[in-house]
């Protein structure tokens, strides 16, 4: 049971609910912008998230912008210049990515080391990041959000007032359902499901070492993406309805799907210290209403793409960069930071 406390609220400029990619990058947005900022995560970190975690140039420029690359690259990832797309028996493509901003390769960053470099990033530039927080309550005063309520890793409540509270909570947003916009107004299954696991690379070092690669065979889609420590994400879309399958019998399923997938075998032949399976068979793209009085969603709480095009990350990091930009100036004008909140949705 929670701990009471009479400790008087705190006040700040703006309250982020949560701390991976689109809370860290608004987080950091609006404390650059001069604003104290806190941000509260569940999580300790490092800690890991359902997530494909891939990101294209354009996301890697993202990651620069936030000043939290070099975080990243120390960890000696492989970058990745190029993609190959492989269709059994029929073709195969590999082009080299086009720069953006300078920046020509592409990084697979497994979600522990991302967000925490991320966390690390934010809180460099000023943000007070809070682990093992839990929001429980929104404070709401005059018609607008005004703050929320939140127990620690203690079990003692707190109340945190701000100008503005950023829901960045992901796909089962807790601050969508306290905001009251937990239903969206627009959404759609794509019929997918997802498996991955990790495994070491048994071509680190080489071409397909630094290579993004898909291997389309039947109704699913194989990807291998090299990651840091010469391990390598493969990951298989297929129907939603095989994920069953990969919970009943996990090895059975996953030798006999990539035995369907000659390209991919060979991609992955001779690796060893495989992961254990993860899967959903539940990915619908969705949006949210996502601003209001006080408030806004960021990330996958305010909207979820198909993962089938790689976009998540980079549109977190970047939505929600852009999101603390537009609102940092007029947090202490309720009528203009509003507008500033729709505009940015």
């Amino acid at each position: 049971m929670p701990v009471e406390t009479n400790t008087p609220p705190e006040t700040c400029d703006a309250v982020v609910v949560g701390a991976r990619c689109a809370g860290s990058a608004a987080a950091i947005a609006l404390a650059r912008g001069g604003r104290k900022v806190v941000a509260l995560d569940r999580s300790k970190f490092p800690s890991d998230t359902l997530s494909t975690h891939l990101l294209f140039p354009a996301g890697v420029a993202e990651l620069s912008y936030l000043a939290a690359l070099d975080r990243i690259l120390a960890l000696d990832p492989p970058k990745i210049p190029e993609i190959a797309v492989t269709v059994e028996g029929q073709v195969e493509v590999r082009e080299r990515f086009t720069p953006v901003d300078g920046i020509d390769y592409g990084l697979c960053i497994p979600r522990t080391q991302l967000d925490k470099a991320l966390v690390d990033t934010a809180r460099a530039q000023g943000v007070d990041v809070r682990e093992r927080c839990s929001v429980k309550e929104v404070v709401r005063e005059d018609g607008r959000v005004a703050g929320v309520r939140y127990t620690d890793g203690e079990g003692v409540e707190h109340e945190l007032r701000a100008k503005l509270v950023i829901g960045a909570d992901g796909r089962k947003s807790t601050m969508a359902r306290l905001f009251g916009v937990e239903q969206p107004y627009r959404a759609s299954r794509n019929g997918r499901g997802l498996v991955f696991r990790y495994m070491d690379d048994p071509l680190a070092g080489s071409r397909w070492g630094h290579t993004m690669s898909q291997f389309r065979a039947g109704d699913t889609h194989g990807m291998a993406f090299p990651c840091p420590d010469d391990r390598l994400l493969v990951l298989l879309m297929g129907p939603a309805e095989e994920v069953s399958e990969f919970r009943r019998d996990p090895e059975g399923a996953w030798d006999r799907k990539i035995a369907q997938n000659p390209s991919l075998a060979r991609r992955v032949s001779g690796a060893t210290n495989p992961t254990k399976l993860r899967s959903t068979p539940d990915v619908p793209a969705f949006f949210r209403a996502s601003s209001g009085p006080g408030w806004a969603l960021v990330g996958d709480a305010g909207h979820f793409k198909d993962p089938v095009i790689a976009q998540g990350i980079r549109d977190a990091v970047r939505f929600g960069r852009l999101l603390g930009e537009q609102a940092a100036p007029y947090l202490h004008d309720p009528r203009a930071l509003d507008q500033a909140l729709e505009r940015a949705e």
